[in-house]
């Protein structure tokens, strides 16, 4: 059956797709710190730049700005209203 530009999930299920939980590559983004991780004055969220989506499990794979390593998470705002996404500037200044 030749699907003629149409997404083959659509027409497995008979519904229109929705494409808004998806994120937006190099987007800014801010990761909860869980409570048995930090001490009471320590901040609850770190900064983090969205890198793709997570293979084996449920979850986003953030780089983690303050660590700067590549980690998976679930719990992340991400600021895609401000900005589209981060510059190749902003990430090399952020980085270093």
């Amino acid at each position: 059956m030749p699907l003629k530009g149409i997404v083959p999930q659509r027409v497995w299920i008979g519904k229109h797709i929705s494409y808004q939980h998806r994120r937006v590559f190099g987007c800014l983004g801010y990761m909860h710190v869980a409570k048995d991780q930090r001490l009471k004055v320590d901040n609850k969220s770190k900064p983090c730049i969205f890198m793709g989506y997570s293979e084996d499990e449920f979850g986003h794979r953030p780089w983690d700005l303050v660590e700067k390593k590549v980690v998976r998470s679930r719990d992340i705002v991400f600021m895609v209203l401000e900005a589209k996404a981060v510059s190749a500037e902003v990430l090399t200044t952020i980085l270093s």
